[in-house]
């Protein structure tokens, strides 16, 4: 009986662990989403594009339709994955404020880590392939400039996390440096998406990966909400 007793207070706290646990995650999900809807919303006004999000539910013709002309560079990328990881760190700050550090300095991972250096990599690759080409008057470039992107996006993804390890050491003191995990994998989707929105430019092929790029930004948003030390 005693044996019974004693553990309800422990099964009673595990259970709350786990709903706090489960309301850290939905708004985490959810300031990613508010977070990527309105940096996307600024890149597409910024491109002379209205996008009204309650047509997502009232009139999602309209939406798409006013989505499908937008075309993502680097610097949209940027701004859409600043969307999401702010989004995502204040809702998690607000459900979870004992992580403030942990989630931080998963912040500075992601941003810098998973997204400028990958972002600046890999555009400059395009840009450096599409020269190369049309001074060796290459016809068809894109094979080249798809192949160059490839390169600098998988070699990216070590050097971003090697220089936002060394700007946590710096600033936070962190002696143990972060792996790479296979969320800093998963994420490049956005960047697959990025480069091929850059070697075709102008084309469907285009526009349909850009719009693609929103979506593939709200993982990182998320990451950094729920992220807690240890």
């Amino acid at each position: 009986m005693s044996l019974t007793v004693n553990n309800i207070p422990a099964c009673v706290s595990e259970n709350q662990k786990q709903k706090s646990k489960n309301i850290v995650k939905m708004a985490s999900l959810t300031g990613s989403i508010v977070g990527v809807a309105s940096a996307f919303s600024s890149v597409a006004k910024n491109k002379g594009i209205t996008l009204d999000y309650a047509d997502i539910f009232r009139n999602s013709k309209k939406f798409l339709n006013s989505a499908k002309h937008i075309e993502c560079n680097e610097k949209d990328v940027l701004q859409i994955a600043g969307g999401s990881i702010a989004g995502g760190f204040a809702a998690g700050m607000v459900t979870d404020k004992r992580n403030f550090k942990a989630k931080l300095k998963e912040g500075i991972t992601q941003f810098v880590g998973n997204y400028v250096v990958p972002a600046i990599m890999v555009g400059s690759s395009v840009k450096l392939a599409k020269k190369t080409a049309t001074k060796l008057a290459i016809s068809k470039p894109i094979p080249l400039m798809v192949g160059s992107g490839l390169v600098a996006m998988f070699s990216s993804v070590f050097i971003g996390n090697k220089v936002s390890n060394l700007i946590n050491a710096k600033f936070f003191a962190q002696k143990k440096e972060r792996k790479l995990e296979t969320q800093d994998f998963a994420v490049q989707t956005d960047d697959i998406c990025l480069l091929t929105s850059l070697a075709t430019k102008g084309s469907n092929v285009a526009k349909f990966a850009s719009k693609i790029i929103p979506l593939s930004h709200l993982i990182p948003g998320y990451c950094v909400g729920t992220k807690e030390e240890g």
